[in-house]
């Protein structure tokens, strides 16, 4: 049979008569609008909000923002100066700064970093920092740095292009081990590669730059494909959390002042973020707009909105996550935290960190036993009053490395080479399952007994 005859026989068998393709419309119809229907109530029902968590101590309070101005940080610290002093100095207060002597860690006394054949030189003229490097064309050349990204456990470098970019250098300063290393001491990526440090995939603007500043606006113009960025501060200041602060300032000086709360202000306090009125899922939802693996849906963020207003998360996918859902890639905590069985019960960032200092707010395992102990914690009633920080529980002897909580139920991995980061799942290490999902062909039987991990 000819190819004519085949495909001419294959449209016949495909295609129904005309008057029995009239017959099915209105079914075909009526189909469709059923699974539209049944798509959109399935929709409904992941993205709404959930109920709010035992514990919370009050409903969902996710709301749209206003346009508010911003204020600059100094205004907020006039008044929280005990918030001030403690974010001062933190992670976020060093999120990105200016060079100078009381930003730059890095040795810049005429270092030099050897990674292959590449070489990098670091050194200062005239007060100003520089950094000898692989450029565009694969040759060296010297390129003056701009801003410091970051502090601990590395701090990395900035570089000026033009149409506005800011490139990240593919080499960091080790702030504990003190010494230059490179991040993708395995990679590849040659010129021309959008991976290698001045390509698109290493730019600050594009990567990296909303989280670091306050109220940061990407400024990208597609058709010159180039890049305008402004903040209102450098760093991560008081309102990347607390949303614009004009309004709450037009509340406090009313205040002071003995006059009436401005008009709709009265209850909020101004805040256009409102921590006191939403319950913990709004916490997490707030810092997890930083501290997660997600892809934005706005052109700009709506402070105060639900997480899924602003951006899309990643899911539990092969490649982000383990077969049991701990962290594999860097995922940024937030995903990892939404799986755990304390988000469930209402526990929020900060009933382990400090809000302003990021600090734990104890050392070891006594951030743990705030709750996890023989009197247990009166927001939690579900919890199991029991003594945790003891032998018969965590299985080794006291004192001895292994023993505390993070050990077994917070297992860290590390990222851009020397930054361990602990996963947030706070799950009940099954070793066998896991390791049999991992490597099935290499997984012996172990006698549940024996399996570490399942006491207490």
């Amino acid at each position: 049979m000819s190819t004519k005859k085949i495909d001419r026989v294959r449209s016949q068998a495909s295609s129904p008569p005309e008057g029995e393709l009239g017959r099915r419309r209105p079914k075909l119809l009526l189909v469709g609008l059923a699974l539209a229907t049944l798509t959109a109530i399935a929709l409904f029902a992941i993205l709404r909000p959930a109920p709010p968590a035992v514990g919370s101590g009050g409903a969902v309070t996710h709301r749209a923002a206003p346009a508010v101005a911003y204020v600059a940080d100094a205004t907020c610290v006039g008044c929280h100066a005990q918030a001030g002093e403690r974010w001062r100095g933190s992670h976020h207060d060093q999120a990105m700064a200016h060079v100078g002597p009381d930003s730059v860690r890095g040795d810049f006394a005429d270092a030099v970093l050897r990674q292959g054949k590449q070489r990098w030189r670091f050194h200062r003229a005239d007060g100003r920092y520089y950094v000898d490097a692989p450029g565009e064309n694969g040759r060296s050349r010297q390129y003056e740095i701009k801003y410091t990204f970051g502090v601990d456990p590395l701090q990395q470098y900035l570089v000026e292009f033009p149409g506005g970019r800011l490139q990240a250098l593919p080499v960091a300063w080790d702030t504990r081990r003190q010494r230059w290393f490179h991040l993708y001491p395995d990679s590849r990526a040659g010129t021309g590669d959008p991976m290698h440090w001045t390509g698109r995939y290493q730019n600050w603007n594009l990567m990296c730059a909303e989280c670091h500043s306050t109220n940061l606006r990407k400024g990208y113009d597609a058709a010159a494909d180039t890049y305008a960025t402004r903040w209102d501060e450098i760093n991560v200041g008081c309102q990347s959390c607390h949303g614009p602060g004009a309004a709450h300032q037009a509340w406090a000086d009313a205040k002071r002042d003995g006059k009436p709360a401005p008009s709709g202000a009265e209850k909020a306090y101004g805040l256009v973020v409102d921590f006191r009125a939403g319950d913990s899922r709004f916490q997490v939802d707030q810092c997890g707009a930083c501290h997660s693996r997600r892809q934005r849906l706005a052109d700009s963020d709506q402070p105060g909105a639900h997480f899924l207003d602003n951006f899309r998360p990643e899911l539990l996918r092969a490649g982000l996550y383990h077969p049991d859902g701990q962290q594999l890639d860097e995922v940024y905590v937030y995903g990892s935290m939404l799986q755990s069985r304390m988000y469930q019960q209402g526990v929020r960032c900060t009933d382990c960190h400090d809000a302003h200092s990021l600090k734990l707010k104890a050392e070891g395992n006594a951030v743990c036993v705030q709750c996890h102990n023989p009197a247990g914690n009166p927001r939690f009633p579900t919890l199991r009053k029991a003594a945790y920080d003891t032998p018969a529980h965590h299985h080794h002897t006291a004192g001895r490395p292994g023993t505390e909580c993070r050990n077994c139920h917070m297992p860290e991995k590390n990222y851009m080479v020397v930054h361990a980061r602990p996963d947030h799942s706070f799950r009940i290490p099954r070793p066998r399952p896991l390791a049999k999902a991992r490597h099935p062909q290499r997984v012996q039987p172990v006698p549940r007994q024996q399996e570490p991990g399942l006491g207490g």
